[in-house]
């Protein structure tokens, strides 16, 4: 039970048991003094009753004894009722000692409402204490994680700190190295007629000039070329594991065989000197092919080293050359076949030129087809 209800119970007996014990002793007391008055006046009143009548209307001594008797009989009641209200008294005597019993009762409910009314405060009080004693633990709990967090962080911070102030030390050292190798790249690309250039992860681009070797040739040095034309370019494709799994060129050259056998071998090097190689080879080949492309309508097929030419007057007729591998170095350019309108001229009635190059040979053919092509219009 709550402590403000047993408060009220405690107050409503109290009231309650006082207003009973003052009104019940008050009526007693009030009620023995009029029993008495009223016995004391009966008796007055009867004596002076009978004094007030003339003597002649005195009682006669039977009349007296029946009126006696009659005062016994009331007095008998009166007795009766005495009895009756010293019952009535021990009857109020026992309630009194039991309205006392009862008070120290209350009295010794007092004392345990009292009692009980401080262990509950102890109680409430206890109670919120452990509620702040739950509320503080885990605040000290959750501030030494955050603080151990913290001192976690601290140290990460401190570890990236120095390792970023590790990586700038390496990056400027690594910066100022990699200018140096670019220089030194440069300078020997320059000097080995060789560029390599990384276009992504598993993807390399090699660039093998050819101004040296135009400028040795002091006829190809006069021919309508541009360097860029004239460029080398091989894209090298690797696997994740750095293994070289293709290779593509930018110039119809023969290089199937290199490739292969580079991408067989995985063999980088081999790859680059035997290209190399193959280009210093190629070279005025490729130049004149590309210069014949603008000048002539030629199809080149390099895996055979066939090269057909539409002659220009002759839109019908098609020479076919053979060139020999080791062009211009060594072997003769041969007219094979002449197909289309040839006026029944063959490939052995067609003189070959003073001069064996590509380009005399196209120029010659060009010509001497023209020539005949005249002749017949003659």
């Amino acid at each position: 039970m709550p402590s403000d209800q047993l408060i009220f119970l405690k107050s409503d007996i109290c009231i309650a048991s006082d207003c009973q014990t003052n009104s019940f002793i008050f009526s007693l007391q009030q009620k023995n003094v009029l029993k008495e008055k009223y016995l004391a006046e009966v008796e007055d009143l009867i004596i002076l009753q009978e004094l007030a009548k003339p003597p002649g209307e005195w009682l006669a001594l039977k009349q007296a004894e029946k009126s006696m008797s009659e005062s016994i009989e009331l007095v008998k009641e009166i007795n009766a009722m005495s009895d009756q209200d010293q019952k009535i008294q021990e009857t109020i005597d026992l309630a009194a000692d039991a309205l006392k019993t009862m008070q120290e009762k209350l009295s010794i409910l007092e004392s345990k409402i009292l009692l009980l009314e401080e262990k509950i405060l102890k109680c409430q009080v206890n109670k919120e204490s452990e509620k702040m004693n739950i509320l503080l633990s885990a605040s000290l709990k959750e501030r030494d994680l955050l603080k151990s967090r913290l001192a976690r962080l601290q140290d990460r911070v401190q570890n990236l700190q120095a390792i970023t102030a590790e990586n700038e030390e390496k990056e400027v050292t690594a910066k100022n190295l990699l200018t140096k190798l670019e220089e030194q790249l440069e300078a020997k690309s320059e000097y080995s007629g060789l560029r390599l250039q990384v276009k992504s992860d598993t993807s390399l681009e090699l660039e093998f000039k050819t101004d040296s070797f135009l400028q040795l040739n002091e006829k190809m040095s006069d021919l309508d070329i541009t360097s860029e034309e004239l460029k080398l370019i091989a894209t090298l494709n690797f696997s994740k594991q750095g293994k070289l799994v293709d290779v593509q060129l930018n110039q119809s050259i023969d290089a199937k065989d290199i490739i292969s056998k580079s991408v067989a071998r995985n063999n980088l090097v081999r790859l680059v000197l035997d290209l190399s190689k193959l280009w210093r080879t190629q070279t005025t080949l490729v130049s004149e092919i590309a210069l014949l492309r603008k000048r002539h309508a030629i199809d080149w097929i390099p895996e055979k080293n066939i090269l057909l030419l539409i002659v220009k007057e002759r839109k019908n007729c098609v020479c076919t050359l053979k060139v020999p591998s080791t062009y211009p170095h060594s072997g003769q350019i041969v007219l094979e076949n002449v197909m289309g309108h040839t006026s029944g001229l063959t490939a052995e009635d067609v003189p070959p030129p003073s001069d064996t190059s590509l380009i005399s040979w196209l120029q010659h053919l060009d010509t001497f087809f023209g020539q005949s092509q005249e002749k017949l219009d003659q």
